[in-house]
């Protein structure tokens, strides 16, 4: 690599994760509670309970309630976790598992999902957990036009513990949709609480009760004595610090006033790692849920450099994915020319993997009708400085000035969702073999987050559909790639740069978290302990 290219990607610390089945099949998987192990009286099991976890999150997260009305970014998803849980929970392999609901039935030909709820379960406020409960949380989310519930068109309830989702069409997506992106709360707190109540104070069925927080300080869980998986939890409560500055979250942790830290930085792993030997940090035992990062344009609009596709390829040209994966990254991070990550069965090994080639971008820009370049803006966080100022050398190299302009988070989200931007903002997406929900959040016709302000293609959303209803594996392999193929090479909707897999660091007394081991940053709070010296 050039020193030149080394300047730029050495000139800013810091990078941190983005704001963002077939047929008739029955499923009665238990979820993995090791009640037997749990009631057990031996030394052993009772050194599990006790303490409390301390774990770092990187900036106050403005809504960790999760009603259906809202929509959250992905990464604080887990500072809900403690307290809210959904209907299922993914198993290593990708595949749903059970969790609120104990089976569950898919008929493709009627178009029904028929889910059979646990029984005994109560919400944190004492009252039931049941089918009235789970209808009213998806009919929140329908009447919200959500746009991952898009294929839901009814929620019958059998009886108090049956529930029925009726399709508008068969799609694939719909289980993972119903069963993940929304965990379910108590309806009567959210009567008491109000909407803006329950982005701060979360009131579900998880392993802890929600208990106080301040602001930019902490969000603390306390153990829910009478929660549905016998034994379980082992902890006595879950404190969230957050912690903004990536070197206070460091020495934090070093000195022990935390336990676990997400969202650090790949260079600041390093240095943490050469400073302590007892600070451990795996790399993700799985693909799924990991965060995906690159550049999305406003090629919706008509006067954009970027309207035209030959200029948004000549951006996957102009950029060194690989270099950003090894410096930046450190490592940490596999490059990627499309969604997901190399060996998932969605990915297409035959797409062009738009390696680094500035001579290519400027014979595309030139054909575009900017031989000498054009004037841009690069909108993003201080948060992401190092590919930010990465990406704007990459792209004075082939003639694209890019002005770089910091916004505030806050100002980030309402950009990529209402606002709208000019020319270049980062895009963030969760990798998974299942294609359906991202393209039908980000490019569907009621696209909530980038696709409000970016083409999105007549022939692109009638593939994911076809995809999403298809129930023959091997066709929906082919659509897949056909997917892909349409929108990397033919439209090029983003410029894919690369999938992170930083692990997250924590001390080795800290045991089964659950993080990065079935998909992305969820984890296992109801599990975690805290190993006694």
């Amino acid at each position: 690599m050039k020193p030149k290219k080394r300047l730029y990607l050495a000139a800013v610390s810091c990078l941190i994760f983005a704001v963002v089945l077939a047929g008739c099949e029955n499923n009665s998987d238990s979820p993995e509670n090791n009640s037997k192990s749990n009631t057990s009286t031996s030394n052993q099991q009772e050194d599990k309970y006790g303490g409390t976890a301390k774990l770092r999150f990187h900036q106050q997260p403005a809504n960790f309630g999760y009603t259906g009305t809202m929509v959250v970014p992905a990464n604080a998803v887990p500072i809900g976790q403690p307290a809210l849980e959904t209907l299922g929970r993914f198993k290593p392999d990708g595949t749903m598992g059970p969790l609120l609901a104990e089976s569950w039935e898919q008929d493709s030909k009627a178009k029904t999902i028929t889910v059979s709820l646990r029984k005994g379960v109560k919400f944190h406020d004492g009252t039931d957990f049941n089918a009235e409960a789970v209808k009213w949380n998806i009919d929140s989310v329908l009447k919200a036009g959500r746009s991952l519930a898009s294929t839901v068109d009814s929620v019958e309830v059998i009886d108090s513990n049956t529930v029925r989702f009726h399709l508008k069409e068969w799609a694939n997506s719909a289980l993972n949709e119903l069963f993940w992106a929304y965990p379910i709360v108590s309806p009567a707190a959210f009567e008491k609480l109000g909407k803006e109540g329950m982005q701060k104070h979360p009131v579900g069925t998880g392993p802890f009760k929600f208990d106080s927080m301040k602001d930019d300080v902490f969000i603390k869980y306390v153990r829910n004595e009478n929660y549905w998986q016998k034994g379980l939890p082992y902890l006595d409560g879950i404190e969230w610090r957050i912690i903004v500055d990536n070197n206070t979250a460091m020495n934090s942790l070093l000195a022990k006033e935390i336990d676990l830290a997400v969202q650090l930085p790949a260079e600041m792993i390093q240095q943490i790692k050469e400073r302590s030997k007892d600070i451990v940090g795996d790399a993700p035992a799985t693909k799924l849920g990991l965060t995906g990062v690159g550049l999305i344009s406003d090629s919706a609009n008509p006067n954009s450099p970027f309207a035209d596709v030959r200029v948004r390829k000549a951006l996957s040209y102009a950029i060194d994915k690989k270099a950003l994966a090894e410096t930046i990254m450190h490592g940490y991070a596999t490059p990627s020319n499309q969604y997901g990550v190399p060996g998932g069965w969605s990915f297409n090994p035959n797409l062009d993997p738009y390696d680094y080639n500035p001579q290519k971008a400027k014979q595309l820009l030139a054909e575009a009708g900017y031989p000498n370049g054009f004037k841009t803006k690069l909108s993003s966080m201080a948060a992401y400085s190092t590919l930010t100022a990465a990406v704007q050398g990459y792209l004075a190299d082939v003639g694209i000035a890019a002005e770089i302009n910091i916004v505030e988070p806050a100002k980030f989200n309402a950009m990529v969702t209402s606002d709208g931007w000019e020319g270049l903002v980062p895009y963030f997406y969760l990798t998974d073999n299942e294609l359906s929900s991202i393209l039908t959040e980000h490019f569907g016709p009621k696209s909530e987050i980038y696709g409000t302000h970016t083409i999105r293609p007549e022939k692109v959303q009638q593939l994911n559909i076809q995809f999403n209803a298809e129930t023959d594996f091997e066709t929906r392999k082919k659509l897949a790639h056909e997917l892909q193929r349409n929108i990397f090479d033919e439209y090029h909707l983003f410029t894919s740069l690369y999938v992170m897999q930083t692990p997250t660091l924590k001390h080795p007394y800290l045991m089964d978290d659950g993080f990065f081991t079935t998909t992305g940053k969820l984890f296992t709070p109801e599990k975690m302990w805290i190993k006694k010296k």
